[in-house]
């Protein structure tokens, strides 16, 4: 009798478990079946900005990880009940393409407790987040940001540079460092807070600037062991600023005499001319 009623009570547990873990699971295709991954930022509903192509990330991970998935949802759920469904203001959409062509379209997002998988028309999954782990929705904004500007700068080290199709006449600003012979991402940086861009879709100004001379100085050591640490030089820099939407450049300075921290005064002074 006492095993009988320890059966119906683990029984009952189980149940309760399974009611309490919400609907079925949200299944999604394999690496090694998809054509192609976008992403795009959504707010209330509507894009921000334009549609991104994942191409070399779907390329590394099928080569590498085929029979993986974009997601990891274990532990998600759909959700049942009216009262477990979230707000969704800000969003990051995925569109996988698979090697039929077919399309399925989610939306990601997040709050203090859980993260959402939405797929229009079909069901909304949730997954509770452990603590101190980051939100989905941030590392899908992340990935989606780093790959905008990526592909908006491109070309930036030929110094070619297109106003997007998309640019949504805002009249935004970057700053590109080529100087150590890579893009860097830092665009926002020396940028008046009045002309920093969001996104690609707001910049019509881009403030590149480049090393204007390189002269070796010696060497950083440790006095204790003669160990050589690093080259010292004197770097100087110069900067140009480009309008995309007339298509002529400015130059800011030819040559720094106190180096990179020297330009912020002539964006600001370029920026101060033109409002």
């Amino acid at each position: 009798m006492r095993k009988y009623v320890i059966l119906l009570f683990m029984t009952a547990v189980m149940l309760a478990l399974c009611a309490c873990s919400g609907g079925e699971k949200l299944e999604l295709p394999k690496y090694t079946d998809l054509q192609s991954i976008t992403i795009q930022e959504i707010e209330n509903g509507q894009p921000v900005s334009r549609e991104i192509s994942l191409h070399d990330e779907l390329q590394y991970r099928q080569a590498n990880y085929p029979d993986t998935f974009y997601f990891t949802t274990k532990g998600y759920r759909k959700i049942t009940k009216e009262s477990q469904m979230p707000e969704k203001e800000k969003s990051i959409a995925y569109r996988f393409t698979d090697t039929d062509g077919n399309t399925r379209l989610f939306y990601v997002y997040s709050d203090k407790q859980y993260d959402y998988i939405e797929e229009p028309g079909i069901g909304i999954w949730r997954g509770k987040r452990p603590q101190r782990q980051r939100a989905l929705y941030d590392s899908s904004y992340d990935a989606y940001e780093r790959e905008s500007w990526a592909q908006f700068l491109d070309n930036a080290k030929d110094k070619s540079f297109t106003l997007l199709p998309e640019y949504k006449g805002t009249g935004k600003a970057i700053f590109v460092d080529i100087s150590e012979g890579t893009v860097d991402d830092w665009v926002e940086r020396f940028i008046p807070e009045a002309y920093v861009a969001k996104r690609a879709e707001d910049v019509r100004y881009i403030v590149l600037c480049e090393l204007a001379s390189k002269i070796y100085e010696g060497y950083w050591y440790v006095p204790e062991t003669g160990e050589k640490l690093g080259d010292s030089y004197d770097l100087e820099y110069k900067a140009r600023v480009y309008d995309l939407v007339t298509g002529e450049s400015t130059v800011l300075v030819e040559k720094t005499i106190n180096g990179i921290f020297e330009i912020p005064d002539y964006i600001d002074a370029y920026f101060a001319r033109i409002e």
